[in-house]
């Protein structure tokens, strides 16, 4: 084959390991010696070796196309015709096959059958499709073939022939095709599931395959298939040629050298194509420039430290492209121009320290964009003027200082749910005042940095969640700009669980905050100040309160709050450690309801000075008193 425009095999210009690499196979298992031997086919014929369980319900389904119909000799006695695309079904049993046939695979001990199909007469076998669920077996489920000597030189498509979703041959270690038809261009879903297959052998140019899709995806312990020739893929004209080729080979050490042979001008999507390839530690660079569609080309590819510059030029979608790629070190400088799928791109890459900047002003969807970054400390000035989702934009980018989201479209109108979430080091976020988030829930949880929290307008927010835990475990937070409190005249802010807690240095609440006083129907409120030092918090009416089990530690260790007004508590009630007065505390006992429940005074100022009278409001009410 001649060298194509734009192709990698320029790199055979030169002498190289790689290019003199044989096209037999090489593979660094062996075959299994407690396998039952036979030889090889020389004309027309499918041998494979079933593996017989003493506890399972040995069920196998098969199904061969050919003219003239097909034999299946089932290596147990029994010998089948069937017509051609008819069914096969077989039952197994234990006793009927002979004990020194017996072999433990993956810890179980089976008992072989040597199964043997052939042709009817002169006829032609064209397909074969070991991807049928038994009719006694209701659902999907792993199947015991052990090894498949495949010789059919008339077949002309391997497309879903031992792979898919509806059985599994997870017990299968080795499969020899050793002839298809010239005209036979499909593998794709080929051993798509078989995760323990170790040996693939073909005894063709695997050239002529321009489908892998899927080909080998979930073949969790394939180590080597560098004698595999991968360079026709696309070739067909189909742009999805190696979608998923790879995708979960979780020992795979390196990467086929003929990949880089294929023609990419001919294709433009590697969604999953190295997804989960866990044991890869490098690649190298080939020609993505017509890529539209990068789903997860990289994610979870544990081991690489640095991937090349890829030419991203044509690219539309970069969804977790390189999702939890953990030892990633650093980002080349993307053309993303044209890229409005940000998605999940970055996150779990713990090892990034930086990012480089790249144009992200087409981008529309920064979902979980950088989320788990954890030693993330810098970021550029990115372009969100397109933005519709930031949500969890920077969730638990622990060692984050600065956000720069000032590029952040002025009129943006979305949810900001999560979006600094973990952010422990985080001290400064700029973003513009006329930002209007429908929602703050968990926004600013655990920025325990955080001194100020920035100017936005609320009056959007109207959701049950909108204020749940947004300021939880700000440590260091002293100010709370009004702004952040104008959606408070919204009835649909209802859910205020530990929205304020372990703020221990927060001293006040601003001034919009105290709208809250008995407006809304509040319906949680746990831990709503907990471990929280202001002074004085808004008249909360908690008639409505449904979802706090059956203890409301809003007010626990509340050190600075003097006599909150407290109307209609019908659940168990902690003042644990706070500075109520006496009076302040007979307001408290007026304003319960009549109820069997607890309420903690314990380490208030003004217990000391209750007397029985004081005492019998509450307990006249069924409650009972902890002081």
């Amino acid at each position: 084959m001649g060298l194509r425009a734009g192709s990698s095999k320029i790199r055979g210009l030169v002498a190289t390991e790689v290019d003199q690499r044989p096209r037999s196979s090489i593979a660094t298992h062996t075959r299994n010696s407690g396998l039952l031997s036979y030889s090889d086919p020389t004309s027309q014929k499918i041998i494979g070796i079933f593996g017989v369980s003493e506890k399972d319900i040995n069920y196998v389904s098969l199904k061969i196309s050919c003219s003239t119909g097909y034999t299946i000799d089932w290596g147990d006695g029994t010998v089948e015709n069937y017509n051609s695309g008819v069914e096969a079904l077989h039952k197994f049993n234990w006793s009927d096959i002979s004990a020194s046939t017996e072999v433990t695979i993956l810890g179980t001990v089976l008992r072989q059958s040597k199964v043997t199909i052939t042709a009817q007469g002169s006829g032609e076998i064209t397909f074969f499709d070991f991807h049928e669920r038994h009719d006694s077996v209701p659902i999907a489920g792993p199947v015991a073939w052990l090894e498949l000597t495949i010789n059919t030189p008339h077949v002309t498509s391997m497309q879903d022939s031992l792979g898919g979703a509806s059985i599994l041959l997870t017990k299968l270690q080795r499969v020899n095709i050793i002839s298809v038809h010239s005209s036979c261009n499909h593998a794709d879903n080929l051993f798509y599931g078989c995760y323990n297959l170790t040996i693939v052998e073909f005894g063709f140019d695997t050239s002529q395959i321009s489908d892998w899709r899927g080909a080998f995806y979930q073949c969790r312990s394939i180590e080597i298939l560098d004698h595999i020739d991968f360079s026709g893929a696309g070739a067909g004209g189909d742009a999805n040629a190696i979608e998923q080729i790879f995708g979960y080979c979780k020992s795979l050490k390196r990467v086929p050298p003929s990949f880089y042979d294929i023609d990419f001008s001919n294709l433009n999507t590697l969604s999953n194509t190295f997804f989960y390839c866990s044991s890869l530690d490098s690649i190298k660079l080939f020609d993505t420039s017509t890529i539209t569609n990068f789903y997860r080309a990289f994610a979870y590819c544990n081991r690489l430290l640095y991937v090349p510059k890829f030419n991203t030029s044509s690219a539309t979608s970069l969804y977790r492209t390189f999702q939890y790629c953990h030892s990633l070190r650093k980002i080349p400088k993307f053309d993303t121009s044209n890229v409005s799928n940000f998605r999940e791109t970055f996150s779990g890459c713990y090892a990034l320290k930086t990012i480089r900047k790249i144009d992200t002003s087409s981008g529309t969807s920064f979902y979980q964009m950088l989320r788990y970054c954890y030693n993330l400390a810098k970021i550029p000035k990115l372009d969100f003027s397109s933005a519709t989702n930031i949500q969890l934009l920077f969730g638990e980018c622990y060692n984050l200082l600065h956000a720069d989201l000032s590029l952040l479209n002025p009129n943006f109108n979305a949810s900001m749910y999560g979006m600094f979430y973990y952010c422990r080091r985080l001290r400064e976020i700029t973003i513009p005042s006329t930002v209007r988030p429908t929602s703050l829930q968990q926004t600013f949880q655990n920025c325990e940095n955080l001194i100020k929290a920035p100017d936005l307008q609320t009056w959007d927010i109207n959701t049950r969640y909108g204020y749940y835990y947004t300021f939880y475990q700000n440590t260091e937070l002293r100010e709370i700009p009004k702004s952040i409190f104008y959606g408070l005249s919204n009835t649909g802010n209802t859910d205020w669980y530990r929205t304020f807690m372990n703020c221990y240095n927060l001293c006040s609440l601003p001034s919009t905050f105290f709208q809250l006083s008995g407006t809304l129907g509040i319906t949680r409120c746990r831990e709503l100040f907990r471990n929280c030092y202001v002074s004085s918090v808004p008249t909360l009416t908690l008639s409505a309160v449904t979802s706090d089990g059956n203890q409301l530690s809003m007010f626990y260790d509340t050190r600075n709050l003097s006599d909150p007004v407290v109307l209609g508590c019908k659940y168990n009630i902690s003042f644990y450690q706070s500075k109520l007065s006496r009076s302040g505390i007979v307001n408290i006992f007026n304003n319960l309801t009549s109820v069997s429940k607890t309420i903690d005074i314990r380490y208030n100022p003004g217990v000391a000075e209750l007397t029985s009278d004081d005492r019998a409001i509450a307990t006249n009410k069924g409650w009972t008193i902890t002081e």
